[in-house]
């Protein structure tokens, strides 16, 4: 009898391990008011966190593009650099690359584990960053990336001082690119998220935000739009910068 109650405390413990949750399962975790988030049981912790800064920003930037989201966003969050890069098909992608937004859901990497460009901190706004791109995509489905990724900088609010440095020194150097170059070699700029952002960011601020829905959903008509040749653009978006950078 002795040894049969033995036996059967190694049962129960085997059995107890095996429905025990492995902890690099992705799966939903939490559910807010407008999005549900899944991740692994390490990646829980951080989910508050993220939740804060998802509904803290979701009136302002769904206000600021006029968009109406009906269903929830799915957040999926990964454990780290690499599996985030597996689970997007870009393997060999660069550290930098921490976050998308894809067919209406945003896929980004940890905070707790963000890779050696990133912090926490930054992650946080790399997740408003993608939830700008869901907005934009539920405006048109397809918009010049300049654009695109420009609004999502600025409604992240990820330019910062070095950005704005960067922006003016260039400017000064009158090495702005032009509206075609941002349009049709975006990936090829120096620094394409802070002129992308930048260039936004003066559209916003001296036109308004109907300018640059209007903007997003017809760029070929920009002179139009913003009633100045593409080159006056680019002119007084250089004075823009230096006025207020």
């Amino acid at each position: 009898m002795r040894y049969k109650g033995f036996f059967l405390i190694i049962l129960m413990s085997i059995f107890l391990f095996s429905c025990a949750e492995k902890s690099n399962i992705i799966k939903l975790r939490k559910e807010s008011e407008h999005f549900k988030y899944n991740s692994t049981k390490d990646d829980e912790e951080a989910l508050d966190d993220i939740e804060k800064i998802l509904e803290d920003n979701y009136e302002r930037v769904a206000k600021d593009l006029n968009v109406n989201l009906e269903e929830k966003i799915n957040v999926t969050i990964y454990p780290n650099i690499s599996e985030f890069h597996k689970s997007i098909g870009m393997i060999d992608a660069e550290d930098w690359l921490v976050g998308v937004a894809k067919d209406g859901e945003i896929h980004m990497v940890s905070p707790l584990n963000p890779g050696s460009v990133h912090n926490y901190e930054s992650l946080m706004k790399v997740i408003v960053h993608e939830y700008t791109h869901i907005l934009v995509g539920n405006i048109t489905k397809v918009t010049d990336t300049y654009l695109n990724e420009g609004i999502s900088v600025v409604e992240a609010n990820q330019i910062d001082n070095n950005i704005k440095y960067y922006l003016k020194e260039t400017a000064k150097l009158n090495k702005l690119p032009s509206i075609d170059e941002m349009k049709n070699n975006y990936s090829s700029l120096e620094q394409p998220y802070a002129l992308s952002g930048g260039f936004v960011d003066f559209i916003i601020n001296e036109y308004g935000y109907d300018k640059m829905i209007d903007l997003i959903k017809n760029s070929d008509d920009i002179e139009k739009i913003i009633d100045s040749t593409k080159e006056e653009i680019i002119v007084k978006w250089s004075e823009y910068i230096l006025n207020n950078y």
